[in-house]
Parts: C-alpha cells; sequence; structure tokens
C-alpha cells in the first residue's frame, strides 16, 4: 500500500519526535505533533510492524490508564547513499 504525501510526513514527524526521545507515549506524541490520536495509534502501528519503533513497557500515571512507552529501535536498519556523476569529453 502507497502512502499519501501527509501520511509520509506524518510518520516522519513522529517517527522523529520517538527517536529523539528516550521514551515517549502515544498521548504525548499526539500533543507534540497536533495529531489526533487515532492518527498517532496508526502511525505507530504501522512503525511497530515494521520494528522501527520498540514498545518498552508502561510509563507512569497521573492517574488513569498507564500509558505504553515507546522508543526508536536503534537495530531497525541502516541506509547507504551515493552519488553518480556523469561527465562528458566532447570536443568544442
Amino acid at each position: 500500500m502507497e502512502s499519501t504525501n501527509s501520511e509520509t510526513k506524518n510518520k516522519q514527524l513522529v517517527l522523529n519526535l520517538v527517536r529523539f526521545s528516550t521514551s515517549i507515549s502515544r498521548a504525548d506524541i499526539a500533543h507534540s505533533s497536533g495529531l489526533i490520536k487515532a492518527t498517532v495509534s496508526s502511525l505507530m502501528a504501522e512503525l511497530i510492524d515494521y520494528e522501527f519503533i520498540i514498545e518498552t513497557g508502561p510509563g507512569e500515571s497521573s492517574g488513569g490508564r498507564r500509558p505504553v512507552m515507546l522508543t526508536f529501535n536503534k537495530d531497525a536498519g541502516y541506509s547507504i547513499g551515493g552519488a553518480y556523476i556523469r561527465t562528458s569529453n566532447s570536443a568544442c
């Protein structure tokens, strides 16, 4: 299934919020990103399926249900970059 441009941007946003936090809840992600909780949960489910995000267990609660804390999986994958430069040897 292909992602729309806005879905891709939202995934990047929530992934970066998790990546640059030691541990964060879905509610904190929704609050920080401005996305609704249902959208955050949907994006997190996909990122967890791809093993980019790990659920680390319950967090502290100030009352009510304890949040499930999330962290970035540093072993999720690697990328490699490169450049190809074409030069011309034509005579003038």
